[in-house]
């Protein structure tokens, strides 16, 4: 405003005048139009913002849900390992009980096949 009366004093004709006040006034227009385009802008950003949340989320949860049908998936292969495995050891476990009790009664005859031929051979001698 200070410029603009400093300019009003040194304009000598009343057209000069009127073209410096048309000058302010469009200035003051520019500006609130500026001030305007700046608030839409930073309204489109922040709808942008959301835009892309959503878009994000909406990208995100098919991956979660495929994410977690993948790990159904491989926990019920784990589980058929796992089980496989646990078959296999009961039946190693029973062979083994098995051949354990074989080699004790195999021990106790040997130890009285021995015993039989040392009282044969203290009878012979």
């Amino acid at each position: 405003m200070f410029i603009l009366l400093l300019m009003l004093c040194s304009v000598h004709t009343d057209k000069q005048v009127n073209q410096l006040e048309k000058f302010n006034l469009k200035n003051r227009a520019l500006k609130v139009q500026e001030k305007k385009l700046l608030q839409q802008l930073q309204r489109k950003k922040e709808l942008g913002k959301v835009e892309y949340e959503d878009f994000f989320q909406e990208y995100n949860e098919p991956r979660v849900e495929k994410n977690l049908d993948e790990l159904q998936i491989n926990s019920l292969k784990v589980q058929r390992v796992l089980s496989s495995h646990k078959e296999k050891l009961q039946r190693v476990t029973l062979e083994s009980t098995e051949l354990s009790s074989d080699i004790s009664r195999r021990r106790q005859l040997l130890a009285k096949l021995e015993e039989e031929i040392q009282q044969a051979e203290e009878v012979w001698c």
